[in-house]
């Protein structure tokens, strides 16, 4: 409610202040919308208020407030602003047209003028550029994984559908004498391992995207980012393509001797 005034403790001495608006998300700083964790929030005042806040806090610590020595050496220790007041940090924005050269050149411009471990530089591009290059080291692993899975499952097949094929050889010269040619009869070996790879594939799909959904949502609801959910189209693709090509390729490298005997000693199991 931004129309009823709040009472602003710091330390043992209150402030009455108007909020003016309640913010979630604010690039730079800690902001959130959840109740529990507000007391350890912060709020954003203009400056001669928070001049009065500082030293309120510094009359409670010390009976001579910002005369004492210990806060003057204080005020000497950080790096000298305008309004004579302690600054945290320092938010920059690039022109357009900034090349990396100068975006390092001006990094270790800075550099210079930071005589504290406890100061360091922060730059968005270098952090989107390592989460890229961390994605990149992902799908790759993920490539990887898919390419052992896929070739385990191709010997699977093999070994599968070689025992399929054996144990119904009778089955499979009965159609070729009713009329069926090797073509077909490889085609039917073929549709029906790609209907297990479609069935099973559609199933884990359905389960993985359901399972991916509500990990990406419980992990968006704790750090109040919007919910999206973005598959990797590369890494699908390829599983798919690589999939449909081991669904044909187990079954006729399974029928391929079987499918160049003569009927009657199909039938016998020769």
């Amino acid at each position: 409610d931004t129309s009823t005034p709040v009472m602003l403790h710091v330390g043992k001495t209150k402030f009455r202040a108007r909020v003016r608006h309640f913010a979630g998300k604010i690039p730079g700083f800690i902001f959130s919308n959840y109740r529990q964790v507000t007391f350890a929030l912060r709020a954003l005042v203009p400056n001669e208020d928070y001049i009065k806040i500082l030293h309120a806090m510094w009359r409670e610590l010390t009976p001579l407030g910002i005369n004492d020595p210990d806060v003057i050496d204080y005020l000497r220790s950080v790096p000298p602003s305008r309004d004579g007041l302690p600054k945290e940090q320092m938010v920059m924005r690039y022109g357009e047209g900034m090349t990396n050269q100068l975006r390092n050149t001006l990094k270790d411009s800075l550099r210079n003028f930071i005589n504290s471990d406890n100061t360091f530089i922060l730059e968005l591009q270098e952090m989107i550029e390592a989460v890229n290059v961390a994605l990149f080291v992902i799908n790759v692993f993920s490539i990887v994984i898919t390419v052992i899975s896929l070739t385990l499952s191709f010997f699977v097949l093999l070994v599968s559908f070689s025992a399929n094929v054996s144990e119904n050889s009778w089955e499979f010269g009965v159609l070729r004498a009713v009329g069926l040619n090797k073509l077909q009869m490889v085609k039917v070996y073929v549709y029906e391992s790609l209907a297990l790879m479609m069935s099973a594939g559609i199933l884990g799909f359905i389960v993985g995207i359901f399972s991916c959904s509500i990990m990406t949502y419980q992990f968006t609801q704790i750090s109040e980012l919007p919910f999206s959910l973005s598959l990797p189209p590369f890494v699908m693709l390829f599983t798919i393509c690589s999939s449909i090509l081991v669904a044909i390729l187990a079954p006729y490298h399974a029928t391929r001797e079987l499918k160049d005997k003569q009927i009657a000693n199909i039938v016998k199991g020769l």
